[in-house]
C-alpha cells in the first residue's frame, strides 16, 4: 500500500485528527486510514450537533438557486440512470414475497418504516442511540456492524441491507460475515459505499465530502467491494450505482467550499493533499460536461452489490 490521500482535519468539526491519513493498494483498488483508531476514539468521530441519523443534515444547504443552477442540476437529472435503494427496490429484490429483513446502520429509520408499512418484518441496528429509529415505532437495538446484538444474531433473516456501512468499520470483512451469518441460505445482501474512483473524487480531492476523514475508515470501488463481499462467502448477483444529480446541486457544492474554508481556517492547507482550487462554478460546469457520458464507474458517487449466500 502506497499514500494516497492526505487530510489532517475532520471537516465537520474543523479540528486536527490524528486519522487522515489514507493509504492505497492499486492492485485491490481498496484504501483504508491509518493508524487505525481504537473504538473509543470512532465513537467520538460521531460526537456532532448536526448529522443525518438525528434528522438534521450535516451537508450545507442552499436556499438560493438560479436559472443556471436550476439548468445544470436538470441537465444532470435527464442523464441520471443511477438505482437508488428505495422500499420499492427492496421490494423487486424479494419479487414482491413478504420477507424478514434486516438493516444493518440504520440511521433515521426511515428505510425501515416504509418497508414496514408496506408489509415486511423488519428489524434495524444502530450504533448511534440518539437516531431517530429508537423514536419510531420499529424493532431496533444498539449495536455495530462488527458487534451485533444477541438478539439479532439469534435470528434469520431473508433480506440484509448495509448502506453506507462498511466505509465506517474498523473491520469490513467481520462486518460482512455478520451479515452473512444472519441471512437464510438464498438470502440476499444489499450493500452500498461511495464511489472512490468516481470522476468527482479526482476533481475534489481532499473536498469531495464522501471522503469525511475519520467517519470514514475504508475505501472502496467496484472492484474491491465485489472481492470483500466474495471473500465474505457471497455470490455476486449484480452491482449498481447511484448519486450523480446531487453532485451538481448547491447544497453540495456548498460543502466542498465549505470543507476548502476550513482547511484554510484551520491553517491546514500545506498539509492537505491533493488540494483542489476552491470550487467553482466553472469547474462544476466542466465537470458535468466530461462526466454526462462516462462509464458508470466514473459518474456515480455510489456503487452498491447484490450478492446472495448460496
Amino acid at each position: 500500500m502506497k499514500p494516497w490521500m492526505s487530510m489532517p482535519i475532520d471537516w465537520l468539526k474543523g479540528e486536527p485528527t490524528p486519522y487522515g491519513e489514507i493509504y492505497w493498494c492499486e492492485e485491490s483498488q481498496y484504501g483504508l486510514v491509518m493508524p487505525r483508531p481504537d473504538r473509543e476514539s470512532v465513537r467520538s468521530f460521531y460526537d456532532l450537533k448536526a448529522y443525518y441519523t438525528h434528522g438534521s443534515n450535516h451537508v450545507t444547504e442552499s436556499e438560493k438557486n438560479t436559472f443556471l443552477d436550476w439548468l445544470r442540476v436538470n441537465i444532470a437529472w435527464r442523464f441520471d440512470r443511477g438505482t437508488e435503494i428505495t422500499a420499492n427496490f427492496i421490494d423487486r429484490s424479494l419479487a414482491g414475497k413478504i420477507s424478514s429483513i434486516c438493516e444493518i446502520g440504520c440511521g433515521n429509520g426511515e428505510l425501515l418504516q416504509q418497508l414496514k408499512e408496506i408489509g415486511h418484518k423488519v428489524c434495524g441496528v444502530e450504533p448511534d442511540e440518539k437516531a431517530l429509529a429508537f423514536l419510531k415505532d420499529l424493532d431496533v437495538y444498539p449495536g455495530t456492524a462488527e458487534e451485533m446484538p444477541t438478539a439479532v444474531m439469534s435470528r434469520s433473516f431473508d433480506l440484509v441491507i448495509i448502506k453506507h456501512v462498511l466505509e465506517h468499520c474498523l473491520d469490513p470483512l467481520v462486518a460482512l460475515r455478520n451479515a452473512y451469518q444472519l441471512l437464510r441460505s438464498g438470502g440476499i445482501l444489499v450493500c452500498e459505499v461511495p464511489n472512490n474512483c468516481a470522476l468527482q473524487l479526482s476533481y475534489d480531492g481532499v473536498t469531495w465530502p464522501f471522503l469525511d476523514i475519520p467517519r470514514h475508515l475504508n475505501f472502496f470501488t467496484p472492484t474491491s467491494l465485489r472481492a470483500i463481499c466474495e471473500k465474505s462467502g457471497f455470490k455476486m448477483q449484480s452491482l449498481f450505482f447511484r448519486g450523480y444529480t446531487r453532485q451538481f446541486s448547491n447544497s453540495w457544492i456548498n460543502t466542498q467550499a465549505f470543507i476548502w474554508d476550513r482547511l484554510r481556517d484551520a491553517q491546514a492547507q500545506a498539509d492537505a493533499y491533493p488540494l483542489p482550487k476552491r470550487i467553482s462554478q466553472v469547474r462544476v460546469w466542466k465537470h458535468l460536461f466530461v462526466s454526462l457520458l462516462a462509464r458508470a464507474e466514473k459518474k456515480y458517487d455510489s456503487v452498491g452489490i447484490i450478492a446472495i449466500r448460496p
